[in-house]
């Protein structure tokens, strides 16, 4: 089976090698495209979660994000206005068997590519999708490309973001995107340790990945080097007209606006003296982005596959950009490997090879994986919706909650919200618990 990988983001390239150490590799090739004529550079840090980690050890990419990322055990909640602590969410249970990775999402990007040239493999850059067409007779599908190439595979896989040009030309062309007239505002702040003049130097209010509460909304700040040395930040603020939807880099006075800005919703409200380093902060980053913030519709209305092809990633599923929506991404690929090595072309075995690979024993059925029938592409594509869809409608429907309280409100509905966090994560605590040692290579497909 030669299967077309559209898009090199943490999706596409998780899946590449995913399959590249599949126990049954010789049963695919695969080639990847990507409209970006090279990697992009533009974006925050974002958290990737235990079973995240768990995911990218198994793909041996996890030891070069160690020496990149700061390693976080903890989310620590704090209300702006009292300075106090509300709650955490914790990643350092040893049942876990990881705990979370704060890390540029530049780093993390350049991190797969280097393990999938490690495996000899490569991305083709500049490939911008024009079309998709589905060849019945040959039970093939063709790609063509705006600079005229074009590609036939028995199996198409979007891994193109929100945006995707595999949704809106092949798969779901009514479903786009819609602005949300609000940007994330965020920036890395270098050299934290540098100067003992400033309020930046550690130990901070805060041990890992903070994020602060009020009325105004919700600011991140976290570590996201392992030497700790930079700083990042994020906030959600109103912007009516999308300079790019990629996200933009700020320069002179509109950068100098959006941090005056920062500073009157947040930088304003402290009133303690171990939170002064956010003002801090607000006032010394230099560089500063906007990444426009679109929303699709939840994926029970949606669809997935047609035919040889299928979405992943944001693609499929995107959610509000909080930092840990890479790690679905990156599962969503573990996961069509599996099905790949369980229903696809060579997918019968008694389970042995998996427990060699560190796979985790078998367990789609008492007689093992060859009791499975194989699948057709189309059935491989649909199966994994089926599979997939109600997993990520309760993640995105979570995540539009906790957006919705990122970028403020009334006084009320602060205090409101404000009270009732802690409870909330304590009563949630089971399902997280439940979520951080999971693994769906051990999923019955």
């Amino acid at each position: 089976m030669h299967i077309l990988i559209l898009g090199a983001g943490p999706t596409g390239l998780s899946l590449a090698l995913s399959l590249l150490q599949s126990p049954h590799k010789e049963h695919h090739t695969f080639a990847i495209y990507e409209a970006r004529p090279k990697a992009s550079t533009i974006g925050g840090a974002v958290n990737l979660t235990p079973t995240a980690l768990r995911y990218l050890d198994g793909l041996h990419v996890l030891p070069k994000l160690l020496i990149l990322g700061a390693t976080v055990k903890a989310i620590e909640i704090f209300s702006l206005h009292s300075g106090s602590k509300l709650s955490e969410v914790d990643f350092s249970k040893p049942e876990y068997g990881y705990s979370a990775l704060r890390i540029k999402r530049s780093d993390l990007l350049s991190s797969l590519l280097e393990t999938l040239a490690s495996h000899n493999g490569a991305v083709q850059w500049g490939k911008r999708l024009v079309s998709i067409n589905d060849i019945a007779e040959e039970d093939k599908a063709e790609v063509v490309f705006s600079d005229g190439q074009t590609a036939k595979g028995d199996l198409i896989v979007g891994c193109d973001g929100i945006h995707s040009p595999t949704r809106t030309s092949f798969v779901e062309p009514d479903r786009n995107p819609g602005y949300t007239g609000q940007c994330v505002a965020f920036g890395f702040l270098e050299g934290v340790k540098v100067g003992v003049e400033s309020t930046l130097v550690p130990p901070l209010f805060f041990k890992d990945t903070a994020v602060l509460s009020s009325q105004n909304g919700s600011l991140l700040a976290t570590y996201c080097t392992a030497d700790r040395s930079t700083l990042f930040f994020g906030a959600v603020m109103g912007v009516p007209d999308e300079a790019s939807r990629e996200g933009w880099r700020l320069k002179g006075e509109d950068r100098e606006a959006v941090k005056k800005d920062m500073q009157r919703r947040f930088g304003a409200l402290v009133t303690r003296k171990e939170l002064e380093c956010v003002k801090t902060m607000l006032q010394e980053v230099e560089d500063v982005c906007l990444y426009p913030v679109h929303m699709l519709s939840y994926p029970a209305q949606a669809t997935w596959a047609k035919n040889r092809v299928v979405l992943m990633g944001d693609a499929a599923h995107a959610m509000p950009p909080q930092g840990e929506s890479t790690g679905f991404c990156i599962e969503d690929a573990i996961l069509f490997a599996r099905i790949l090595e369980r229903r696809g072309p060579g997918g019968e075995r008694d389970g042995s090879e998996d427990e060699e690979k560190g796979y985790g024993k078998l367990k789609d059925s008492k007689e093992g994986a060859g009791s499975k029938e194989k699948m057709t592409v189309p059935e491989l594509c649909k199966h994994f919706e089926t599979l997939r869809k109600p997993r990520m409608e309760e993640a995105v429907k979570e995540s539009y909650y906790r957006w919705k309280g990122a970028h403020g409100g009334s006084w009320l509905a602060f205090k409101i919200q404000e009270y009732i966090t802690p409870w909330f994560l304590y009563f949630t605590e089971g399902k997280r618990d439940r979520e951080f040692c999971g693994d769906v290579r051990e999923m019955e497909v």
